[in-house]
């Protein structure tokens, strides 16, 4: 098939290409393409291809490998049209309704943004629209530098929602789920050549489900003085006959009592006032307010959307259901609401920090059961899914065409699989489109790489958002202190000069700091690197106040050597006319205008070489000091140890908070060490360990954090995830929490930690386990030296209490115990006991004894254990001369008549069955030796075969032997005639014409170099042999020029036939029992043809490959 690549409608090459299409669900949708040329060709971005119906852009360079001066090969990806929105920013309208702020955060439902990206769309392409837009409630979302693909994601992620882009540019928000009524099953004849089925992700079933809402708008003795809102049953369950009892708990924060209210009315000569006459309950009822806290709105559209405002006390106007708002302090500079930012007709807004009446509690549990089945149902099942392989030829034979979004029903017995599954995702072959892989599954969710990003986007969101807000305000904060200052007046009726003094000033307002000076850096960074050299990384200046509004310049990298030592000014030169600065130290004073080119702003001061060292100082921002409050960015202490950055809330440096003030108790109260073991038998390796029944007493019915820490050996570097699970006294489990931890060392021990809080005492026993986090497997790891202990910090490894107590009443027993075998002869050289023993201070470890405990399997010899366990020690020789070792490294010649190995083994010489290992080679001189890998059972028997003479039920001919064979045998029990099948038999027969062999296959240096069948003359009217691969039609003149194909063909059979002798005209080839199939004729049973046919066995008929 050949692909017109094109650019601006003109074909620039026309190609045979290898490769796919992919594509998949909000997922990728590309076109990787291979080829060769044999003249070059610039192919360059923007060049476009037509795939099945479908338009593709190459928008990145391609691939290209000159072989010789007459072949070029050629790797090209080209993308969909869904791509061209990733090159495009979401912008946001500005004070003149231009598209320009990258940085913005807005209030909307899904609509909204879409209209705003399509929006974003056009001002750059043409012909982008809106389709179907499913309703979604209103929402707060952050945007900063995302282009209009990543915004497209995140709003599908945000509302668990998908977007849809068609090749006509429309976009759509809703989930495409369309039934396509086909059928598919694996096996022949049936559609699939592949099924393969795997989990979606690693989250738990869940058989039983608790829900709880939000804790707002609640009485204080609802539901039993309930923290939190909850169903009206107890728990919602689902498959626990197929599964068991598996709980989970899942909040549902979003879901309280509330009324979404709308405005009716506003005050205009009033901000702060709004009126909603559908109010169906009188907000100064006792039965309403909560005592002590004050009613809260918070506006989810219209100016004030996102805005959480208190209503005033006694605010409310039951009448005529008026609300009056208090000023909001959340911003200094601002006041929230006012006449520009104040509520308007149609704005909507929900009350909360109230209790709300009955019938709104009523239908927030109805809203939580709601959510909480519908969570039920999608975590009930297994999330599973499936991938499949086509069967080309079914696909074609039934013009199946695979669309993304639609549902086949699979059937399978073996996976009791019937059920009509969507497709998420699809791969074509470019040169077969009935050639296709594709994947199946309920629920399509973002990627975890995509969802890492969009959350890491999120927390850089948080950041430049709170930077914009530190610069807005910092300009606020400026200019209303110089408006300040500029009315401060005499109240005292004169400036009194005595109140400045040598050693004080007395006056109404301090403000230092010059207009030049307000700016704040961002990222830039002066670092000392000696006494006469500073280097800066890049960064930016915003100065607030040298134009009306703020001025941005670039920092460039720079290293400023030769510094002179003594004191310098720091300053930074800026272009007047353009957007570049760098750091200028130097000694001289350099006022901020004096250079008609650039503007010189003073960022600080570098000391001259004190004690060796030199320490820069800033003086950039301003401060103000007026009565009892001090504004300003920072704060140094004197020894240059300590600073508080009041613009970015850090405190830097060692604090002391002195026992007993309300910080030390804040921190104090809030660390928990425990450092007491709450596991028993830690010593030992157990699948679950017990809890301290004692100790468990004193967290009954209290949820506290735990901290469970172990050491664990990896086998490589890996990332891996430790579960805590709690078993009940039910006996059923609970997932406690996780932690993941990426570890990079191997083969030595690592400690790993997870923190999880509940309520101990409900359980008896705790479960770990650690999994790969990638991979999801089970690592089934030894765990050393675990601790289960109170608080959120792991410390160092002890034993429970319990377990030293029964280790020390061991140890006097085993003390007594020695007493009664210590009668011992000596007597020269020769010591006679019934027990001999080393040990440390914990006990003996090793020893030989006498004893008869057990006969013949009494143990003489042993280490690695006390001697109350030497029947388990790891080393031990038995009275019957039995040795076990469990790591044993034996050297010289073992003499042994069986054995097992489960690990490596390693030899240089010596044989193996009838082979000889010699010069890491195995060989034989045994015509009847080889190595043969077989699987037997009842009625099955399967084996690869390498060696001489191992055809089974064949008998060999002189010279002749078969020396590889992959042999499949259905029937334990056959007929004489089935004695031998064989997938693949290799040999090679030689002859006496001076030629060493004639291979069947011969393959060179990487090369086939040969490829040798048996030729059958088949005369007229013969049958063509069921082994027989080519053959040629030997028909004398006069003859009837007819053939017939073998009467019992293999499935998959090919063969070709020859007619040599053009003079008898075309030949007829019959078939007894089944059809022949050609691309252009159909005939029942025979076919012709003049000069070669080749043609391949269906199963169920003969189709031609080559008609000639």
């Amino acid at each position: 098939m050949y692909y017109n690549i094109k650019r601006h409608n003109e074909t620039i090459a026309s190609v045979v290409a290898e490769g796919t299409y992919n594509a998949s669900i909000m997922g990728e949708e590309v076109v990787n393409m291979s080829f060769t040329l044999s003249q070059p060709v610039e192919f360059l971005i923007g060049d476009y291809v037509e795939i099945y119906g479908q338009g593709f852009t190459l928008n990145l360079a391609p691939e290209e490998e000159k072989v010789s001066s007459i072949q070029y090969n050629y790797t090209l990806q080209f993308e969909s049209v869904k791509y061209e929105l990733g090159k495009i920013q979401l912008l946001f309208p500005d004070s003149s309704d231009t598209l320009s702020i990258s940085d913005f955060s807005v209030m909307g439902d899904a609509r909204r943004i879409l209209e705003l990206i399509i929006q974003n769309a056009n001002r750059v392409q043409s012909g982008w629209k809106l389709g179907i837009v499913d309703e979604t409630e209103t929402k707060n979302f952050s945007f900063s530098a995302h282009n209009l693909l990543t915004a497209l994601t995140m709003l599908a992620d945000e509302f668990e929602n998908e977007f849809w882009i068609d090749k006509d540019k429309t976009i759509h928000f809703t989930t495409k789920k369309e039934f396509s009524g086909l059928t598919l099953q694996y096996g022949i004849r049936k559609g699939l050549r592949s099924l393969f089925r795997t989990r979606v992700d690693s989250s738990n079933i869940v058989t039983r489900l608790f829900a709880y809402g939000s804790d707002k708008n609640i009485s204080g003795d609802y539901r039993n003085h309930s923290a939190r809102l909850k169903m009206d049953v107890f728990s919602l369950e689902a498959n626990i006959d197929k599964f068991g009892v598996i709980e989970h708990t899942e909040i549902f924060d979003d879901v309280y009592p509330n009324r979404k209210g709308k405005v009716t009315a506003i005050n205009t000569e009033n901000f702060l006032q709004f009126s909603d006459s559908e109010l169906d309950f009188d907000l100064n009822s006792s039965e309403v307010l909560i005592p002590n806290t004050t009613v809260k709105v918070t506006f989810n559209t219209g100016q004030l959307a996102g805005y959480t405002l208190e209503v005033k006390e006694h605010g409310f106007d039951n009448a005529t259901k008026t609300f009056e708002l208090n000023p909001s302090e959340q911003e200094k500079a601002i006041t929230v609401p006012s006449e520009l930012m104040c509520p308007a007709v149609g704005d909507e807004y929900v009350l909360t920090d109230i209790i709300m009446p009955l019938q709104y509690v009523t239908e927030a549990e109805a809203e939580l059961k709601r959510r909480a089945d519908e969570y039920l149902i999608a975590n009930c099942l297994p999330r599973l899914q499936y991938s499949v392989v086509s069967d080309p030829f079914y696909f074609e034979a039934q013009n199946i065409d695979i669309v993304l979004g639609k549902t086949i029903k699979m059937i399978d017995s073996d996976f009791n699989l019937d059920a009509d599954i969507r497709v998420i995702s699809l791969s074509k072959n470019l040169q077969d489109k009935y050639d296709v892989t594709f994947e199946l599954a309920d629920e399509v969710r973002v990627s975890r790489i995509v969802r890492e990003y969009l959350n890491d986007q999120a927390w850089q969101n948080q950041v430049i958002n709170h930077q914009q807000q530190i610069d807005r305000n910092i300009r606020r904060n400026y200019l209303f202190s110089r408006e300040i200052l500029g009315n401060v007046f005499d109240g005292e009726g004169y400036f009194d000069p005595e109140k400045i003094k040598p050693l004080s000033i007395e006056t109404k307002m301090l403000s230092v700091g010059a207009r030049s000076q307000q700016f704040a850096i961002k990222n830039a960074k002066l670092t000392i690197i000696d006494n006469q050299t500073i280097h800066n990384n890049t960064g930016q200046i915003v100065h607030f106040t040298i134009e009306d509004s703020e001025r941005v310049w670039n920092i460039l990298e720079s290293t400023i050597n030769n510094i002179q030592d003594t004191f310098n000014y720091i300053y930074l030169k800026c272009q007047r006319n353009g957007n570049n600065a760098n750091f200028v130290i130097t000694t001289e004073q350099i006022k901020v205008d004096q250079d008609p080119v650039y503007f010189y702003f003073e960022y600080g001061f570098l000391s001259s070489i004190i004690d060796g060292f030199r320490r820069i100082r800033t003086s950039y921002g301003f401060t103000d000091i007026n009565g009892g409050e001090i504004t300003t960015g920072r704060i140094n202490g004197q020894n240059g140890e300590l600073f508080i950055d009041i613009d970015n809330r850090e405190i830097i440096g060692k604090v002391k908070f002195v026992d007993g003030s309300e910080a030390y108790d804040q921190i104090y109260g809030g660390i928990i060490i425990g450092g007491e073991q709450l596991l028993l038998s830690t010593s030992t390796q157990q699948q679950g360990y017990d809890l301290d029944e004692e100790k468990k007493k004193r967290y009954v019915g209290v949820i506290k954090d735990y901290t469970f820490s172990v050491d664990i050996i990896l086998d490589k570097v890996r990332t891996v995830c430790l579960y805590a699970i709690g078993k009940k006294e039910d006996n059923t489990g609970e997932s406690l929490g996780y932690k993941v931890t990426p570890i990079d060392v191997f083969g030595k021990k690592v400690r790993i930690d997870v923190v999880f809080d509940c309520d101990i005492s409900i359980y008896k026993k705790i479960f770990f386990t650690v999994k790969d986090e990638l991979t999801d497997e089970d690592l089934n790891l030894e765990f050393h030296q675990p601790k289960l202990e109170l608080g959120k910090f792991a410390t160092d490894y002890s034993e429970a209490g319990w377990d030293i107590k029964n280790y020390n009443e061991s140890r006097i027993k085993e003390i007594e115990d020695k007493s009664s075998f210590l009668s011992t002869t000596i007597s020269g050289n020769i010591v006679a006991t019934g027990m001999l023993m080393v040990g440390d201070k914990k006990g003996a470890n090793a020893g030989i004894s006498g004893f008869n405990e057990n006969g013949k399997q009494s143990v003489r010899f042993w280490a690695g254990s006390k001697a109350s366990d030497r029947s388990n020690a790891i080393f031990r020789v038995l009275d019957d001369g039995s040795v076990y070792a469990e790591n044993a490294y034996v050297k010289g010649e073992v003499h042994a008549t069986s054995g097992t190995f489960t690990g490596r083994i390693e030899a240089q010489s010596g044989f193996i069955g009838g082979l000889t290992l010699q010069d890491k080679l195995l060989t034989t001189s045994d015509i009847n030796s080889g190595i043969w890998f077989t699987y037997e059972n009842e009625d099955y028997k399967s084996s690869i075969r390498l060696g001489n003479n191992i055809g089974d039920g064949i008998l060999p001919e002189q010279n002749y032997y078969p020396f590889l064979m992959i042999h499949n045998q259905a029937k334990k029990i056959i007929a004489p005639w089935e004695s031998y099948k064989a997938g693949i038999y290799l040999d090679m027969k030689s002859y006496n014409d001076n030629v060493l062999s004639y291979p069947a296959i011969e393959v060179k240096n990487g090369y086939f170099s040969g490829l040798s069948f048996s030729i059958d003359a088949i005369p007229s009217n013969g049958t063509i042999d069921r082994n027989t691969d080519v053959c040629y039609a030997s028909i004398n003149q006069g003859s009837t020029a007819e053939i017939y194909l073998p009467d019992n063909p293999r499935q998959g059979k090919i063969l070709t036939i020859i007619n040599p002798d053009p003079n008898i005209g075309s030949v007829t080839v019959k078939s007894r029992n089944h059809s022949i199939a050609s691309k252009w004729l159909h005939q029942d049973k025979q076919l012709s043809f003049n000069a070669t046919m080749m043609l391949v066995f269906l199963g169920t008929s003969w189709i031609t490959i080559v008609r000639s």
